[in-house]
């Protein structure tokens, strides 16, 4: 079953991000539509959360400072991002993003004892080449890296890394147990965020988005829903460990939206673009040795 839930998270994380860009392109031009995206994605999340806590409720004080790390984390990640989109090279910003995944499969190897083998060391130096690689438009981009847009990178990369580090944790120091309780009340303490950050908003052009593409933020909370379901189930998996859950992730869900974009968004890839897709594969299987 740990298969099927990797192969699962990662396809469902291919359709979040898939979402995501698919919204970006129906609200072309419109005012503020990250901060409509994020309250109708976290709003979908909690719901469900507090669906699945009402169900399997649990209580243990202790969980709240995991609690506590996760939703500041979530909370500065998807705050700084945005900025961190607006002012500097998408690009370099979608790269470091996708790294902090491979930092959390090395975290795994330093603080939880995983097995380290060649292999494993392989695939994760190819992963961060293929995701370079494949986010590398070869186009010069028309803003330039300056302190200010390195000081918000660095708060996404630190605090998308949190979330993950900090869920796994929480789960292998309660034995698997407390999942929903954790999850719900950290993803309601950023929601708390969220929802200020959305009514600082322009909101002009609210009412179109709802009327015509607040479905995909919907589809990516659900997706969100379901991947932290997984991972929280794989949190203490002896058969996939996170030094190479996340990097199978990661570079799997960059290699499928290349291809997507390729077909479906008509993009053209550069040659180094296909052999960070090859690169890509190798890192796969290289990491389920």
């Amino acid at each position: 079953m740990d298969y099927f839930y990797l192969i699962s998270v990662t396809v469902l994380n291919i359709i979040y991000s898939l979402s995501g860009s698919f919204f970006n392109r129906k609200t072309d031009g419109k005012k503020d539509t990250s901060a409509f995206y994020n309250l109708i994605l976290v709003s979908v999340v909690v719901l469900g959360w507090g669906i699945k806590y009402a169900i399997n409720p649990s209580f243990d004080v202790a969980v709240f400072p995991y609690i506590a790390i996760f939703a500041v984390g979530y909370a500065v990640a998807i705050s700084a991002l945005i900025i961190a989109l607006k002012i500097g090279p998408i690009m370099l910003t979608n790269l470091f993003i996708n790294l902090s995944l491979v930092v959390s499969g090395i975290w795994g190897l330093i603080f939880w004892g995983e097995p380290l083998t060649v292999f494993v060391i392989i695939g994760i130096v190819l992963t961060a080449v293929s995701i370079a690689l494949c986010l590398f438009t070869g186009k010069k981009s028309e803003q330039k890296i300056t302190i200010k847009w390195a000081i918000f990178m660095t708060l996404a990369f630190v605090g998308n890394a949190a979330c993950v580090i900090s869920q796994a944790q929480q789960q292998k120091d309660f034995g698997g147990n407390h999942g929903d309780m954790f999850m719900f009340f950290a993803t309601a303490l950023a929601l708390i965020v969220i929802i200020i950050n959305y009514i600082r908003s322009d909101k002009t052009d609210t009412k179109l988005m709802l009327k015509k593409a607040v479905h995909f933020p919907i589809i990516s909370g659900v997706s969100n829903l379901v991947i932290n379901t997984f991972n929280i189930i794989l949190a203490t998996s002896e058969i996939i460990p996170a030094s190479v859950r996340f990097p199978v992730i990661s570079v799997c869900t960059l290699m499928a939206i290349s291809i997507f974009s390729l077909f479906v968004f008509k993009e053209k890839l550069k040659w180094w673009q296909w052999v960070g897709i090859g690169m890509g594969i190798v890192a796969t299987i290289l990491l389920s040795v």
